[in-house]
């Protein structure tokens, strides 16, 4: 078993709902009967009667998620505890990134300043697919996420601020038929295969590529793709084309071309509320004041 499947299954004990369970996790349905299953399976009993209009915790289940909830409610007491005695410990942000961004140009200025101007702190950069950095922010796996705006759900626990519009660009292989093409425009795309990362988010990110390509007269034939790395993949691989921004190009200029575009994206910082860090108003702070001046 796994703390995946443990942490499925208590909420499911919880809301008596796999689908509440999903919405909660920001997963599909079928993702958690998957990992439930494989837990019962592990152990050997029925954790649930799942019934067509209702689900109830069988004898067995009710044993388990006594036991289970004891021994998170143990784990989160024993980390207090280090916590506590490790309040003399450097500080720390964790900063989780979209996928594919390059970030070189933005945050190493930003974290230098700061550990000269407040001493002994560390800062850990993560890179998260845009639908995932809203859960991690609700788990406290980051502090600060940066993300595109409108790609992270709107929870009341989480604060947005907008930082900048970066360009946007038609990424392609440069073995691309159309990359021997003189004066090449977006229009020439149109019978491309569009190329977006798949997520509970994905309808967001379709209705902005279909939104990008209305101004040059078609609608953009879309396939979606496990994520950001599988799109990079495909199109150095000649698979597909895809609508990017600068940040992201900067990751793979050297092995693809890009086609400028008109449009921008919109790049949002999002934290929860309640984040007592130190450190994250005074990061917010720096890197909002960066934008402001470019």
């Amino acid at each position: 078993m796994n703390d995946l499947q443990i942490e499925y299954f208590l909420a499911a004990a919880e809301n008596l709902s796999f689908t509440k369970t999903a919405n909660e996790k920001y997963v599909s349905q079928p993702a958690v009967s998957k990992q439930i299953s494989a837990l019962e399976e592990e152990l050997g009993v029925s954790l649930f009667e799942r019934g067509y209009k209702s689900t109830k915790l069988t004898a067995a289940g009710h044993t388990f998620a006594s036991f289970f909830k004891k021994q998170k409610e143990d784990m989160e007491l024993l980390a207090k505890d280090a916590r506590e005695s490790g309040k003399n410990d450097a500080l720390s942000l964790r900063i989780g990134c979209g996928s594919g961004w390059q970030m070189a140009d933005v945050l190493p200025e930003i974290i230098r300043r700061l550990k000269t101007r407040e001493g002994d702190v560390r800062f850990w950069l993560e890179s998260y697919e845009f639908n995932q950095i809203a859960p991690a922010l609700n788990d406290g796996d980051i502090d600060l996420g940066i993300t595109l705006h409108g790609a992270v759900v709107k929870l009341p626990s989480l604060e947005e601020r907008i930082l900048i519009k970066i360009p946007q660009m038609i990424l392609y292989s440069p073995k691309h038929p159309l990359a021997e093409k003189e004066e090449l425009k977006p229009e020439d795309f149109k019978n491309e295969l569009f190329l977006v990362p798949r997520s509970n988010r994905s309808a967001y990110i379709i209705d902005l590529v279909n939104g990008f390509c209305e101004p040059y007269g078609f609608t953009p034939q879309i396939h979606e793709v496990k994520n950001t790395e599988s799109m990079f993949i495909n199109v150095l691989g000649g698979t597909g084309v895809a609508i990017t921004d600068l940040w992201a190009w900067q990751t793979v200029k050297d092995h693809c071309l890009a086609l400028p575009l008109k449009s921008v994206y919109t790049i949002s910082s999002v934290w929860r509320r309640d984040n007592p860090n130190p450190l994250l108003p005074v990061f917010l702070k720096e890197l909002t004041e960066k934008f402001q001046y470019e």
